[in-house]
């Protein structure tokens, strides 16, 4: 081989290396992020339910705030 193939190969194995780092540095950042996933955040089926009840807080307060000022224009 000439001198010119033996650097193109060793930056070819200096870049394999690099990527090589790269790649095993993307999967401890997906394992630290499914574990996040996994420990820290609601899924929507456990969401469901407590966002029924906010929402029906929610109607049932509206309607009374809506009634109550009805209430008020029809009597005067």
């Amino acid at each position: 081989m000439t001198r010119l193939d033996d650097r193109s190969q060793v930056e070819n194995t200096a870049d394999i290396m690099l990527v090589q780092k790269d790649i095993e540095y993307i999967k401890l950042q997906l394992t630290s992020i499914n574990e996040k996933l996994d420990n820290e955040y609601v899924t929507r089926t456990e969401f469901a339910p407590i966002q029924k009840l906010v929402y029906g807080g929610v109607s049932i307060t509206l309607v009374a705030v809506v009634t109550a000022l009805l209430a008020l224009v029809i009597t005067k």
